[in-house]
């Protein structure tokens, strides 16, 4: 187990010590007596671990990798309150694969399904459950486990982690961090040109994040956004596959070169390299998930490198009857009242994508209309090729009146709505900086 993942964990169980009490918080509705079934050592501490009697002590007997074994560790939660509660159950990863099982007095609760992944991330997750007086809280993996542990028992809903409470050591170390904060497991696409293989495909847990491997060189054109609605391997996706409109939230980022000043032989190959990271937002294809970049460790005077929000982006805003029947030269009437909402294949009553008016004329069915070619009349002043459309026609076309565009410009006024929007959703850092994409920051408001 690697240092990191050690203090992290670590971290997670000291940071949860007063939030399961000892003798008279029963009362209060919280939990009295804690013990480890296997030792039926009675606790006296708070620390919810299955055999750690001490935050300090190395006798830690969480579930950790195995030989592909089955394993399963038991803890005794006594003279509680009955009613609803939060199981809080932290992880770190690697894995190799499997299901974590959570049975909370012989019934399984909804839990954890673990995917194959070869770099360190650290979450949790918080699971509700009902309790009676005396309870039995089981955890068992199938095969090789992750380092998992119950951290704590809470009547009720609990306050989620926030970056402000993580150690300096958990402080973000490499120049990109994505974040989930939806309620809900979810996948994150990368372009190939990562180094790192295992950065292509994520997955992410609620509250789970992930460091990125860029290199120091810099790197061109990467390009990360999440997927929806896919199997246990990241496939077979609800959006983001291919085939699919290209609507998902997306970033897209140059990273620059951090030595470029100093000692340019360290940099990329690669003119489009250099001192600075751009980045780039854009809702001109679509949007799936509400989200916002956090900008950090910007020393350099010359570039704003600033909070984007889109934290507001929901699909209830949607246009069910946008009008794109305006040409340049002719109105196409029976596009007065279309619907730019993509719904879930396996449930057509759900919502799961809004697709920007472009892509709507000439995607094809059953997302689009398929009518081809933006440079064509009907379809120019919205997708706004150069050529035939310059950008000032483009901008002072029919796109700019749209209710797609005044959504977005509502909800997300830092990115591109269009192709030549003028609110700009190019972004400038020095190549210090570091930034961290969050999914969901205000939680599932889609």
């Amino acid at each position: 187990m690697g240092a990191l993942m050690v203090a992290c964990l670590a971290w997670l169980f000291m940071s949860h010590r007063d939030q399961v009490l000892t003798g008279p918080a029963a009362l209060t509705g919280t939990c009295a007596g804690i013990y480890d079934a296997s030792s039926a050592d009675l606790r006296d501490g708070p620390a919810l671990t299955s055999g750690y009697r001490d935050a300090r002590s190395s006798d830690r007997k969480y579930l950790s990798w195995g030989s592909g074994t089955r394993q399963s560790a038991t803890w005794h939660v006594v003279n509680c309150h009955p009613g609803t509660y939060t199981l809080r159950v932290g992880y770190a990863l690697p894995l190799s694969g499997g299901l974590v099982h959570l049975k909370v007095n012989g019934i399984e609760l909804p839990f954890l399904k673990m995917p194959t992944m070869t770099r360190q991330v650290w979450g949790y997750a918080d699971v509700p459950a009902t309790l009676t007086m005396n309870n039995e809280i089981e955890l068992i993996c199938d095969t090789k486990c992750p380092p998992i542990d119950v951290l704590s028992v809470n009547k009720g809903a609990m306050r989620p982690f926030v970056e402000d409470e993580l150690p300096e050591s958990e402080q973000q170390p490499t120049r990109l961090r994505i974040t989930n904060k939806c309620s809900y497991p979810l996948w994150v696409q990368s372009s190939s040109n990562l180094p790192d293989q295992a950065d292509h495909l994520v997955y992410l847990v609620s509250n789970a994040a992930r460091d990125y491997s860029i290199p120091n060189s810099g790197l061109a054109a990467t390009r990360f956004h999440p997927k929806v609605g896919c199997d246990n391997t990241g496939r077979n996706c609800q959006l983001g596959e291919e085939g699919d409109p290209p609507i998902d939230s997306k970033l897209e980022v140059t990273w620059g070169c951090t030595s470029f000043g100093t000692d340019r032989a360290q940099c990329a190959a690669d003119s489009t390299i250099t001192d600075t990271t751009w980045w780039n937002l854009s809702q001109v294809d679509g949007y799936t998930l509400p989200y916002l970049v956090k900008t950090k460790e910007s020393t350099d005077p010359r570039h704003d490198c600033p909070l984007v929000d889109c934290g507001n982006l929901n699909l209830a805003s949607c246009p069910k009857n946008e009008d794109l029947s305006a040409g340049f030269e002719k109105t196409y009437s029976d596009r007065k009242n279309l619907d730019l909402r993509i719904f879930d294949k396996n449930n057509p009553k759900k919502v799961i994508g809004c697709i920007a008016p472009c892509y709507k004329l000439n995607f094809p069915e059953p997302h689009g209309l398929g009518l081809g070619d933006p440079a064509q009349d009907g379809l120019s002043p919205y997708c706004c090729p150069t050529p035939p459309v310059s950008p000032d026609k483009c901008s002072s076309g029919p796109i700019e009146r749209t209710k797609y565009v005044a959504a977005i410009h509502k909800m997300c006024p830092d990115v591109y709505a269009y192709a030549y929007d003028d609110r700009g959703g190019l972004h400038t850092c020095g190549a210090g900086a570091k930034l961290e994409l969050v999914l969901c920051p205000r939680g599932d408001q889609n």
